[in-house]
């Protein structure tokens, strides 16, 4: 049996270890290459557009006004004002929508409570529904009350376990109590059928996402406080504390980089040359990275915006730390960010092509964007031999049947 190691990447050899060790595991553990953005304790976003992937946490997530995502998921509750969100929002704890527009379903293991001018699709909570929204396009199952703001109408059938208010509002559809319905002075009306029975809702639940380990590297050498030129750029290989002052540039090719610390002060450029989708740029980290305002990347000569996106799948940034960016921010990210054990802080319009993954919280002013590429992580050399004893182990154990049974 071949094993082609340099082919296989993090992932892969992570869903090998584990299809081998635990059978259906594998799919879960691999679901962290789905998100954008995520911070396991938390996501705080004062407004965003984040295109593709999905934003999360197993925690709470919080996002400011004009936020754009394709989904939104979490284990704890969401609070966002007036987001705009393609795909599904689906949380373990309450959801608190204000004036959000929202093109999937809505799921909450408890409250939902959409605000006014919410538009949105179906809704299904363990608990209350409180729609004060202008428009819906779907059906609100509520395990426990549904209730209707003053003069509203829902389009979409209406069903809860317990009670349902309405104020002069109207319900297009079907509607279905376990308990009472009542009437406020303004009365209500509803054009479909009314019964009398129990409700059961059954939203959809968020898994706990697990992050991959932090992968064990050390670092250790010169101090620099130069990063390189085009002609002759910084070589692979381990180094202490890199500190590059204003306008002081960095030029990075393929390879390994391993620092003690970085600490990147303001106006300076990043520079990736020779990338490829061939090979890649690996920075590790053993402390923090802190990275000043107005930092720009280019790629193999483009500008970040003229870069070819996909390349980001091929640039690496792990920090045992944490990341961190001057409050001013107007910095540009190409590549995966991983901090495993930190916090990721981006300042005001800054922006990133890859991914963003925290074992801490992930916090960004105003203006953030980011275009999705799937995470960069490489294979770990101790969870390479792992699997490799693994897979090893199972061909063995299969040669040992084949030979006792003659084959």
């Amino acid at each position: 049996m071949r094993l082609h190691l340099a082919r296989l990447g993090f992932a892969s050899v992570l869903q090998v270890a584990v299809i081998v060790s635990f059978g259906g595991t594998a799919r879960s553990q691999s679901s962290f290459r789905d998100y954008s953005l995520f911070g396991a304790r938390g996501v705080y976003l004062q407004g965003a557009n984040v295109r593709g992937g999905i934003v999360g946490s197993n925690n709470d997530v919080n996002v400011g006004s004009f936020s754009s995502f394709n989904a939104l998921a979490g284990g704890g509750e969401l609070i966002a004002q007036g987001p705009t969100v393609s795909g599904n929002v689906t949380f373990n704890g309450n959801v608190s929508l204000g004036g959000a527009t929202v093109g999937g379903a809505i799921n909450s293991g408890k409250d939902v409570t959409v605000t006014a001018f919410g538009n949105t699709h179906g809704i299904t909570a363990g608990g209350d529904v409180t729609f004060n929204g202008s428009s819906n396009a779907g059906n609100v199952t509520a395990g426990n009350n549904f209730t209707l703001g003053s003069f509203v109408t829902f389009n979409g059938d209406a069903a809860a376990n317990n009670n349902v208010f309405l104020n002069g509002s109207t319900i297009r559809g079907n509607l279905t109590y376990g308990n009472s319905l009542y009437m406020g002075p303004f009365g209500g009306s509803i054009t479909g059928t009314q019964a009398v029975a129990p409700v059961v809702a059954r939203p959809s639940t968020f898994t706990p996402v697990g992050l991959p380990p932090a992968i064990a590297f050390t670092s250790g050498g010169a101090n620099l406080t130069t990063g390189g030129t085009q002609a002759n750029p910084l070589a692979p290989g381990s180094y202490g504390d890199l500190r590059l002052g204003s306008f002081q540039d960095l030029y990075l090719g393929p390879g390994n980089y391993y620092f003690t610390s970085i600490e990147i002060l303001n106006s300076q450029a990043i520079h990736f040359l020779g990338l490829t989708a061939a090979n890649s740029i690996n920075i590790f980290v053993t402390g923090n990275i802190t990275e000043g305002a107005l930092s720009s990347t280019t790629v193999n000569g483009l500008a970040f915006g003229s870069a070819d996106p996909t390349l980001a799948r091929n640039v690496f940034i792990e920090t045992l730390g944490n990341f961190t960016q001057n409050s001013l921010g107007g910095d540009q990210i190409f590549g995966t960010i991983f901090a495993p054990n930190g916090d990721i802080t981006f300042g005001q319009y800054s922006s990133v092509t890859g991914s963003v993954l925290a074992g801490g919280r992930v916090i960004s002013s105003v203006g953030f964007t980011e275009n999705f590429q799937p995470s960069a992580v490489p294979e770990p050399p101790a969870l390479v031999m792992t699997a490799v004893g693994l897979i090893l182990a199972a061909a063995s154990t299969l040669r040992r049947r084949a030979a006792s049974t003659g084959r």
